[in-house]
């Protein structure tokens, strides 16, 4: 499990394939002050840009 912590909250990451771009998303939204008072887990990342991929083939 992976913590990330932003200004406002913490988001708990229940995978081991995070990449650099899905961080900084997920810390964003931590950042965000409608998130104060939330719980975030993230159980699955799916960047769209894989997914995209993964169809053409």
């Amino acid at each position: 499990m992976l913590k990330l912590q932003g200004k406002y909250n913490e988001a708990k990451v229940f995978t081991n394939n995070v990449d650099e771009t899905a961080t900084g998303q997920i810390i964003d939204l931590c950042n965000q002050e409608f998130v104060k008072d939330s719980q975030i887990r993230i159980m699955q990342i799916h960047m769209r840009e894989q997914v995209v991929r993964l169809e053409q083939q």
